[in-house]
Order: structure tokens, then C-alpha cells, then sequence
């Protein structure tokens, strides 16, 4: 019995030490990103873990310290109450930021929007967040959307090509909404190889039930395999080793502009009388999108009446805003410089910056900004290694010079996908419904 005692003693203590040492590694990609792909993999635990590590460290310290006879061990029992505090302490810090950030973006909105940004009829406040963060619901969850407010229309072809076909969901409101059926096109993630419109499903139900119409749409991918295999960087053969299967209808040699022109097609489909049965306010439209799609979602917002993008998107949409969740920007850098396989494959974008200037800054969001773009919020993690916070700073600071309407929500610490953790969730997503209603109704309605 004795030894057995002993055993399951060293064993936890073994255990404990391998528990610290990881939340070493843990804090310090907190704070740095890490080294690809470990701070990537990090950055979304990250997002999930921090909350529930602020009580597990405390814990393990109790259980640690009692393993250790305090009058024999008096060094090693002190650092081990330090370490466990200092961990502790460490992965609060996540959480303690969250009021600076709401104090920053209720700044960002004050100016942008005026002293009654956050004055709203009763129907439209009862039916948003009450506040940007709520304790409980880190460890209670976010809940599910109202199922009898909203529904949702399924895999609706809109191309039907010998080699690919794309295909797109409708999220609707199944009562009355306050935004008079504006229309939200929302565009996938995945490193433009991968993804499926069905990411961030939660968001888009919720702001259905809002009175949104949004359509999760697909578009044509590079084909992944090709990048993997030619590449030899472990971080690109981490990214680019996304799930194809069941995606083969739509993945082939294609290029940013096929994607670019897949997105304007739907446009062109849904302006079709026919073909937009589900009451769609087309003279509302918001393009919203994460990562590869983010950046799609500001080439088209952005660029929607660029001469470059001329015949590409239909005439009878109004762009009234852009959602863009942590977007990439200099097209240069990730076509290019930065993951130089997707010139080398099937040039992505045709040329080089230097052969074909253009391209690259045509399919870079920030350059296409102008006096007359719609508003964009930005949402992004300090933290993101794979596409660097300094990316939305270049957007902003672009819309800011020619006086347009910008809002960058920093989640701090926050890697890629940061919206996974509950507190930047909840955040974002009462950020998000704030600048939507205020893009949506006219001016005379929307300001109280």
C-alpha cells in the first residue's frame, strides 16, 4: 500500500511539472504568437482555454503544494505557489484587457457614428446584446439562436459548369426584422484552398433572426495539394493541409480572380428578379468574411465599382458595408513574397509585383479604398501569426485618410480565429449587429 502511494505521489508530481512547464510555452506564445504552426494551433486554443486555465492553475498549485512538505522543501514549496500564481495571473491578463478593448471601440464608435451610437428603439435593443462581455457565459456558453426566428434554405446551385459547380445557403428571418430584409453575403475562410460556407453558422443564424438575409455562398479553390507539394516550409504544409474531401466539385488550378468572379456571379444571380424569391433588400448589402475570406469580402466590397472589377459584379446591389474578420491586405506579401508557392503553382496572380503591379494591388482591400467606400468594422486578435494585426491597421488607417467610416475591434492576445474564444465572440458579434443597423436604416431613422 505504502508504495503504491508512493508511486501514484511521484507520478502526480511528474505530472504537475510537465503541467507547468506547458503553461510556460503557453504564455509565452500568449504574448509573442509563438513559433508557425505551434502559435497558430495555440492561438485557437488560446481563444477556448484562457478562461478555463485561469482556474485550473490555481487548482493544480493547491494539489502541487501539497505534495510537498513545506518544512522540508521550503525553496521548492515557494516556487511552487509563485509559478502557479504567476501562471494564473499570466492567463487573466486575456480577460483584463477585454474592458480596454470595449473602452477603445465605444470610442471608435463615439466618433464615427456620434454621442447616440448606442441609443436604439426598444424592438432593435431587446433584440441585441445587452453588453459587449458577460462573465457567466465563458463557462456557461453563448446560447443557441431562437430557432423559430429564423430559418434556413440549403445547398441552392448558382453555378452549373462541366467542371465545377457552387452552391449557396440562405439564412432568413422567419418574423418581422427591424433592417427591412438587408442583405449580407457572406464568404468563407480556408486559405482560398479550402473552407465551407457553413463556418461561423451560429453568427449568421443569429443575425438572421435579426431580420438579416444572408447567403453563405461558395467559389471555386485552389487546389490545396498542389501548394503542399510544393512547398517545403513546415507552416505552409501545416495551413494548406486543410480538409478537401467532399470539396473535389469546386477545387482545381484556379486563380484569385476565378474567386473574385465566382463572387460576382452570385451577384449577378441574385440581382435576377427570378432568382432572388427570398426578399432581399439589394440596395442593402453588406459583404462580410473571415481570414481568406475577409479578404475576398474587401476586394468586392471595396472594389464593387472599381474600373479594374468592371462586368465583374451586377449594377443593382448597393454596398452599404464590410464585416471583415481578420483580413488579409497586401496581396504582394501573400501571393508573393511571403508564401511564393502560389505564384510558382499556377501564379495565383498572374506576374509578379513587379511585372504586373496592378493585379497585386487590386487584390489588396486597402488600395482599392476611396472617398466614396462603404464602412467596414475590423475584428481582429493582436496575437494572429498567420495574418498579422497590422493588416487591419493598414485598412483602417487607409479608410481614416479618405474619411470614411472604420472600426477595428482589437481582441487582444487573440491568434487566428479568435472569435472561437466566448469573450471575443460576444464582443465582436455586439460590435458587429451595433454597425450593421447603423449602415442599414436611413439617417434620418437610424439616429435617435
Amino acid at each position: 500500500m505504502g508504495d503504491n502511494l508512493k508511486i501514484l505521489k511521484v507520478s502526480l508530481i511528474v505530472i504537475f511539472i510537465w503541467t507547468f512547464i506547458g503553461g510556460f510555452i503557453f504564455s509565452y506564445i500568449l504574448f509573442t504568437g509563438g513559433p508557425d504552426p505551434l502559435g497558430i494551433l495555440i492561438g485557437f486554443a488560446n481563444a477556448i482555454l484562457s478562461p478555463h486555465l485561469i482556474i485550473l492553475y490555481p487548482i493544480i498549485t493547491i494539489f502541487f503544494s501539497k505534495l510537498i512538505p513545506k518544512k522540508k522543501h521550503k525553496i521548492i514549496y515557494s516556487l511552487i505557489i509563485i509559478i502557479g500564481l504567476s501562471l494564473s495571473i499570466i492567463f487573466a491578463i486575456p480577460l483584463l484587457m477585454v474592458p480596454i478593448s470595449i473602452q477603445q471601440t465605444n470610442s471608435q464608435f463615439y466618433s464615427n457614428y456620434g454621442p447616440n451610437w448606442n441609443i436604439f428603439p426598444a424592438q432593435v435593443q431587446n433584440n441585441f446584446y445587452a453588453t459587449p462581455f458577460e462573465l457567466y457565459l465563458l463557462y456557461y456558453g453563448i446560447p443557441d439562436s431562437n430557432e423559430h426566428k429564423f430559418g434556413v434554405y440549403k445547398d441552392i446551385i448558382f453555378v452549373n459548369e462541366t467542371d465545377y459547380q457552387l452552391y449557396f445557403d440562405v439564412y432568413y428571418p422567419k418574423e418581422s426584422g427591424f433592417v427591412n430584409n438587408a442583405t449580407i453575403i457572406y464568404i468563407h475562410g480556408g486559405a482560398w484552398t479550402g473552407g465551407e460556407k457553413e463556418q461561423q453558422a451560429s453568427t449568421l443564424e443569429y443575425f438572421a433572426s435579426q431580420g438579416y438575409i444572408i447567403f453563405a455562398i461558395e467559389y471555386r479553390l485552389l487546389n490545396a495539394s498542389l501548394l503542399e507539394e510544393n512547398s517545403d516550409s513546415e507552416i505552409i504544409n501545416e495551413l494548406f493541409s486543410l480538409p478537401t474531401t467532399g470539396l473535389e466539385y469546386r477545387t482545381g488550378n484556379y486563380t484569385l480572380a476565378d474567386q473574385i468572379t465566382d463572387i460576382g456571379t452570385f451577384t449577378k444571380f441574385i440581382a435576377n428578379n427570378s432568382n432572388n424569391i427570398y426578399g432581399a433588400n439589394l440596395n442593402r448589402v453588406f459583404f462580410m468574411g473571415g481570414s481568406a475570406g475577409a479578404h475576398l469580402a474587401g476586394v468586392c466590397g471595396f472594389g464593387y465599382k472599381n474600373e479594374y472589377f468592371t462586368g465583374i459584379f451586377s449594377s443593382d446591389l448597393q454596398i452599404n458595408g464590410v464585416v471583415l474578420y481578420y483580413p488579409p491586405n497586401n496581396a504582394s506579401e501573400f501571393f508573393y513574397y511571403v508564401h511564393r508557392m502560389y505564384y510558382e503553382i499556377n501564379q495565383f496572380i498572374p506576374g509578379t509585383p513587379e511585372t504586373n503591379p496592378e493585379a497585386y494591388l487590386h487584390y489588396s482591400p486597402s488600395y482599392l479604398i476611396n472617398e466614396n467606400s462603404p464602412p467596414c468594422i475590423l475584428l481582429h486578435g493582436t496575437s494572429d501569426t498567420m495574418v498579422p494585426y497590422k493588416e487591419s491597421i493598414t485598412i483602417q488607417l487607409k479608410m481614416q485618410e479618405n474619411n470614411r467610416k472604420c472600426i477595428l475591434v482589437p481582441g487582444y492576445f487573440g491568434g487566428h480565429g479568435h472569435i472561437l474564444g466566448i469573450q471575443h465572440n460576444i464582443m465582436t458579434t455586439y460590435y458587429i449587429e451595433r454597425f450593421l443597423y447603423h449602415n442599414t436604416l436611413d439617417n434620418e431613422v437610424k439616429f435617435i
